[in-house]
């Protein structure tokens, strides 16, 4: 059992209508047809949301005028944030929980309730609140309620989450450097923070390795090793020792991972490695720890474990870090990178993908692995810039997968608006991208505004 079941998140529920004054007196204009209506929308949204989310703590609240909303803000103000249903005009409550700040949903009925939506959320829009709004006539529709339901969820759980940087003297380098390309590793921790919430915390390499990856015997490794070389479709130039060490690297992480609690894990690799202090490339270990569903960061890339995690906790996908490199003559993208999930369809997902063992970087990187993704399908591939609060998003087909030692070994190919994508880049972002099967757009701008982002559509 993970911390978050263990650990109830709290989402405020308002019911916003004028049956009750300030004092708790009926009002006399109110008739028993519109009580009966109210009851059975209040209880039907109960009912739905106590049996589809048992693991939430919904604090319920009733608002008839910005004094109740002041009260009830006061009463929640440990919520995550606010599911609100306007089922009847009242004044002024709606600006009370805009202005809060934190993330805010409003469904509003349309017979009776959407005149407060009208006069409230626009102007909270041009103000730049974290808000959305909805006028419905299905003011208790499940489906809706579920979607937003589940934003809030992520966001919660993003503030809660853990991920865990391991790093290494060449360190410096990489922040003075700026890499990986365009990314200060450092800077970030505070901007991620600060945006999503995420806990994150580094371990020294050498802490690592005395704490946790010296302790793997061979005998251990070894089993591991051998199912990845049976389970291959293919294995170029490598033999059974070879996997040896990337399993005691994944048995390690494995090990510091469950005595943390960590929700993700990074690795400065490229620096690690060539400075000698980590002793094998970590792209098994990661494929190996993505299809158990651990978010995993190659490059100690920051922005994209945070992708992960938010699509992991909205979604249950996993992500494919990639340097998209385009091709304006084909109007492609390959998505290239050293390992890719082999789990492409959820974290849950018993369709596999064929992977197969081999070098890349023009034949000077050992224990790389090419995954044949799935082509045919849509992906949403996104960046984040923590900095300036920015989501980048474009979607592309994909068309192919190409294998071969140029570069990284996995290369899916997407047709996509190339020529836009790079008129519009969102350069501090960097250059990784993660790559998601799904058409996940519209979720994204919805729980991006929830989240006070900015989503900058590449491809538009």
């Amino acid at each position: 059992m993970n911390r978050f079941e263990r650990e109830k998140l709290r989402i405020g529920v308002i019911f916003a209508s004028r049956t009750v004054t300030p004092s708790g007196v009926a009002r006399k204009e109110i008739t028993d047809e519109f009580l009966k209506k109210y009851s059975e929308i209040v209880r039907a949204i109960k009912q739905n949301l106590e049996e589809k989310f048992p693991e939430i703590d919904f604090v319920y609240g009733e608002v008839s005028n910005s004094i109740d909303a002041i009260n009830t803000l006061k009463r929640m103000k440990d919520v995550i944030g606010y599911l609100i249903f306007a089922v009847q005009h009242s004044r002024s409550y709606l600006k009370v929980f805009i202005r809060s700040g934190k993330p805010t949903i409003i469904i509003a009925y349309t017979y009776v309730g959407a005149g407060a939506l009208l006069l409230a959320y626009s102007k909270a829009l041009r103000e730049g609140y974290p808000v959305i709004g909805e006028a419905v006539r299905d003011i208790s529709n499940p489906e809706r309620i579920n979607k937003y339901v589940k934003m809030l969820k992520t966001i919660g759980r993003l503030k809660s989450a853990k991920a865990l940087l391991i790093v290494g003297p060449p360190a410096k380098q990489s922040m003075e450097a700026r890499c990986p390309l365009t990314i200060d590793i450092y800077g970030m921790i505070s901007d991620l923070n600060e945006a999503l919430g995420i806990n994150i915390s580094t371990m020294s390499i050498e802490e690592f390795n005395k704490d946790y990856y010296e302790k793997v015997s061979t005998e251990q490794a070894k089993e591991i090793a051998e199912r990845w070389f049976r389970n291959a479709k293919r294995v170029v130039d490598h033999k059974l020792e070879d996997l040896i060490e990337p399993a005691k690297l994944y048995l390690a992480i494995k090990d510091l991972i469950k005595k943390q609690n960590l929700d993700a894990i990074g690795i400065d690799c490229i620096l690690l490695y060539y400075a000698g202090l980590l002793k094998t490339w970590p792209c098994l270990a990661f494929m190996e720890l993505t299809r158990e569903g651990i978010v995993c960061g190659c490059e100690a890339d920051l922005n994209s474990m945070a992708i992960m995690l938010l699509m992991k906790f909205l979604k249950n996908i996993p992500g494919y870090i990639n340097d998209p490199s385009p091709d304006l003559d084909r109007n492609e993208i390959v998505y290239y990178h050293c390992q890719a999930p082999i789990n492409p369809y959820g974290y849950d997902s018993k369709d596999l993908s064929p992977y197969t063992i081999m070098p890349a970087h023009w034949n000077s990187k050992k224990a790389s692995v090419h995954v044949e993704l799935p082509t045919d399908k849509v992906v949403t591939v996104i960046g984040l810039n923590p900095k300036r609060k920015t989501l980048c998003i474009h979607t592309a087909k994909m068309v192919k997968n190409e294998c071969n030692q140029e570069e990284c070994s996995t290369k899916a190919v997407g047709r996509a608006n190339v020529k836009a994508i790079l008129e519009r880049w969102e350069w501090d972002a960097g250059w990784h991208r993660v790559l998601f099967y799904g058409d996940h757009r519209e979720d994204l701008k919805i729980i991006g505004r929830l989240l006070g982002l900015t989503i900058l559509e590449e491809d538009h």
